[in-house]
């Protein structure tokens, strides 16, 4: 059965002065998490939702989850969605994008994910059906300058190699959004980000397909495109080909077009829709915003459905056993947790955590 498997990831400070602190980054992906999971908003299984921010966010954490969720975890028919919420960065010698982390040294960019590496490895290599990358990120350092082609271009982010290997593959997509740059400062709406804000909303039904109720990639683009201002107006780059479902059945629209380029907006919703924005968001984003602002922990980590709450209380023993620096005991826990549900995608991660942070990394892959 196809999954939709996501990685939420937040960051508001840094260990380098370099990256401003963010005022919104953190609420921003505990919003877009909670809503996911919620039983009033995405639907998405809990179990196959991860929310990392704050200092776990760490370069090496972050690429080993995308890399396990894109390589190791996905399977043919499945949805990969990693939004991330924080600042980027180029290289001053070569002008490759990087994303920062909250370790990452601007003046050490191999600190931080290099793009072109991160789509290679994790993103091409993956057996998912569909992998979605959201970035709403804070532009850092004066190169963007000398690269850009509008005030907010995030062209050179993605630089020709990313851009190339996209357009030679289908159903590998990019959306990115300012949050900001040496211009323009974070924005915010109803406590969140201006993006993250709208986007909830668009999920929540005027991004909606009238008739099936399905949100695809393609609709929540057009509608973010007519609904922000242009620092905040959506940016996508790949190919789709099948309509990407994040909402709703996932079985694809028989009467939407495919193959259409990505960068082109997807039709508006009804004028009803729209105005009815109040009435369709309802309760879902009222207690997403509600549970961001209430839960600013570090890890995140969302309830487990009933059917998963044995292994949630391994998983737990093991967060704890961790927080107690025994990661021989929180092996055995998660290990355990495994055996009563190999694919649990959050037993999974945080064993290639583990395994990471002792150094077994080529294990961690596996």
């Amino acid at each position: 059965m196809a999954r939709r498997l996501g990685l939420v990831i937040g960051v508001n400070s840094y260990q380098d002065s370099a990256f401003q602190p963010l005022q919104y980054a953190e609420t921003d992906a505990r919003a877009l998490a909670q809503w996911l999971v919620n039983t009033q908003g995405g639907k998405w299984a809990p179990s196959d939702v991860q929310l990392v921010q704050g200092a776990y966010a760490s370069r090496e954490l972050v690429e080993s989850l995308i890399t396990q969720l894109c390589v190791n975890i996905a399977e043919p028919g499945d949805l990969v969605f990693v939004y991330f919420a924080g600042h980027t960065f180029l290289d001053e010698v070569n002008g490759e994008g990087y994303l920062a982390l909250s370790n990452t040294y601007y003046q050490q960019p191999a600190t931080g994910i290099h793009l072109p590496t991160l789509i290679r490895q994790s993103m091409a290599r993956s057996q998912a059906s569909q992998v979605v990358f959201i970035f709403d990120c804070f532009q850092t350092g004066q190169s963007w300058s000398k690269q850009r082609m509008s005030p907010y271009d995030f062209r050179p982010l993605m630089g020709p190699t990313v851009l190339n290997a996209l357009q030679q593959t289908s159903d590998r997509l990019i959306l990115c959004s300012c949050r900001g740059n040496e211009f323009t400062p974070e924005a915010r709406e109803k406590k969140l980000g201006v993006f993250a804000y709208r986007m909830i909303v668009g999920l929540c039904g005027p991004a909606s397909d009238p008739a099936s109720k399905q949100v695809t990639l393609q609709r929540l683009n057009g509608f973010l495109f007519k609904s922000l201002d242009e620092q905040h107006r959506p940016q996508l780059f790949g190919q789709e080909r099948t309509p990407v479902v994040l909402v709703g059945d996932m079985a694809p629209l028989a009467t939407q077009q495919t193959g259409q380029p990505a960068q082109s907006p997807a039709a508006s919703s009804p004028a009803g829709q729209t105005a009815a924005t109040g009435e369709l968001t309802g309760q879902a984003l009222q207690s997403a915003i509600a549970t961001a602002q209430m839960s600013p922990t570090t890890s995140g980590q969302l309830q487990l459905s009933a059917a998963d709450r044995q292994c949630a209380l391994l998983l737990r023993q093991a967060r704890q056993f961790i927080q107690l620096q025994n990661p021989v005991e929180a092996f055995e826990c998660v290990e355990q947790a495994l055996q009563i549900a190999p694919n649990n995608v959050q037993a999974l991660i945080l064993k290639g955590q583990l395994l990471g942070t002792a150094g077994r990394f080529q294990e961690a892959l596996k």
